[in-house]
């Protein structure tokens, strides 16, 4: 019993110091770099103990996350991303803490500082009132569906399905234009290449332009896909895909 208790009491030190040690070396990032509002935040807290639970809270425009090491058993050093959220343009100040234990004291990592841009800087005189970044499909037509993403004015839509002959085929639809707030218009095109396995390079990809689309989104959840692909017409009433 002694025995093992001496052992707690080492482990436990050796751990108090390695979180300290590893909190005085880290660094804090802001990603992305030059926020602009409307979009995702997040904290990037590297060389420090991969880290569950966390806490984030907010008074005025300073920011404080805390960190909780885990369990020595599941210690890992690397990153740790926490999401602040979407914030109004201005100036925010972030500090950052962390605990060996729940409910034990906290010791500092670090402060950094941040600047939201207006979101409207260097962006289209049309732009997307929310982000719909997520996964997109038909919960009638399992097994195809619609990768979205948004940043700022900025739209890519993956789109994986299969061909007449059921081959699994992609294609992407991009190079467009916002026609409202609500509605994003564009071609799609069509990629061919080398395999998976041996990718030589960009000059073996094939970029064919097949058709054109628009997805028409409706409040958060809800979209209309409508395209012409390949001398084929459709229209998809598509949701976000949830987990």
């Amino acid at each position: 019993m002694l025995l093992n208790r001496t052992c707690s009491i080492i482990t436990f030190a050796w751990l108090s110091l390695f979180l300290a040690d590893t909190a005085t070396a880290a660094t804090l990032e802001i990603v992305p770099a030059s926020p602009k509002g409307q979009e995702t935040i997040r904290l990037r807290v590297t060389t420090l103990l991969g880290s569950t639970p966390q806490s984030v809270s907010m008074s005025a425009n300073r920011i404080t996350v805390t960190l909780v090491g885990p369990q020595i058993t599941t210690a890992l050093v690397g990153a740790v991303d926490v999401v602040i959220g979407k914030l109004p343009s201005g100036t925010y100040d972030i500090e950052a803490l962390t605990r060996s234990i729940a409910n034990s004291p906290t010791s500092a990592i670090g402060t950094t500082q941040f600047v939201v841009s207006n979101e409207l800087i260097g962006r289209a005189a049309i732009a997307p009132i929310f982000n719909w970044t997520d996964l997109w499909w038909n919960p009638n037509e399992s097994g195809w569906g619609m990768n979205v993403t948004i940043k700022n004015d900025q739209f890519f839509a993956a789109w994986f399905v299969y061909d007449a002959a059921g081959k699994p085929t992609w294609y992407t639809l991009q190079g467009g234009k916002w026609v409202n707030v609500g509605c994003y218009q564009g071609p799609i095109m069509k990629t061919s290449g080398s395999a998976w396995g041996g990718i030589l390079g960009l000059s073996n990809v094939n970029v064919t332009t097949v058709g054109s689309g628009i997805v028409c989104f409706s409040g958060y959840d809800n979209a209309e896909f409508q395209y012409t692909v390949e001398g084929i017409f459709n229209t998809k009433q598509i949701v976000r895909q949830a987990f």
